[in-house]
Order: C-alpha cells, then structure tokens, then sequence
C-alpha cells in the first residue's frame, strides 16, 4: 500500500495495537516488533512494559525465533539462553515520527527511515537488549507488513 512513511502513517496511525513483520533481503530472515498501544505523528515517545521487538534467522523455521521485550523498569536487563532478553525500559519503546515508519527504542533498535532502508543501532539509549544474530546497521527488506492487534 506504500512504502513510505507517509503511507505508514495513513494507515496506521490510531489503529490501536499493530505487529509489524519485515523481510530482509535476499536472505530468509525477518524482523519486526510489537506495539501494543498505537502509532502515530505527534513526535513524542512512549515507554510500555509489553513491547517487543524479534527476530527470525530463518523465516522458514520458528525455532530461529529471539524476543527482546521491553519491561519498563528501567534498571533490568536479563537474558535467557540467548532467545529472550528484557531490556531497561526507558521512555523510548515506540517512537511517534511522522518522518518516520514504525521506531522500536531509544537507540533506534529497529526504524524504518524515510530513506527507505531500516536499521538496527545499538545506542547508549536503546530499549530492548541486544539480540544475537540480528543484523546491525542499515538493511533493505523486500516487503513489510503492519497487521493490526484485535483482542478477543
């Protein structure tokens, strides 16, 4: 429908909670990250103890997953074998930019530019910890995918 962060915005700001789900290219793997409460263009973040952000070495085989969650306190980090990670939970969990498509964390821990390229930096002010395996820099990613996150 776009891929821009103008249509980003179009279609996802006030939707309430959305998964977002990108392929890297030429590679199988994927990235992506939970928002459980909404986007949108007022340039301001938001700290949320149920975000996360994930990544697939392998799309074709779930057990390549690894989570890193945001858990709002911000002086815990803890890993777990490697496949799931807390992180300090700062104010910066999800980024609201219209300039921007969707941003999980302080230090830019997955962002989607108006370049057109995603990152994964790591920063003295990141918000999810560090997950092995991801890419780190910029990226392209054939496609990406924004579904929106209905309760029962």
């Amino acid at each position: 429908d776009g891929n821009t962060p103008a249509a980003f915005h179009a279609k996802c700001d006030n939707k309430g909670a959305t998964i977002v789900v990108a392929k890297i290219e030429n590679s199988e793997q994927i990235v992506g990250g939970y928002n459980p409460l909404y986007w949108n263009s007022s340039n301001c973040n938001m700290s949320i103890i149920d975000s996360f952000i994930y990544f697939f070495a392998d799309k074709n085989n779930y057990e390549t997953a690894k989570v890193s969650y945001s858990n709002g306190n911000e002086y815990s980090i803890r890993n777990y074998s490697g496949k799931v990670s807390y992180s300090n939970g700062n104010k910066y969990s999800i980024r609201n930019y219209s300039g921007y498509g969707p941003i999980f964390g302080g230090g830019n821990d997955l962002i989607y530019c108006s370049d057109g390229m995603w990152y994964c930096n790591r920063g003295i002010y990141s918000s999810y910890h560090k997950i092995d395996g991801m890419p780190t820099g910029g990226f392209n990613v054939n496609d990406y995918e924004v579904f929106q996150v209905i309760e029962k």
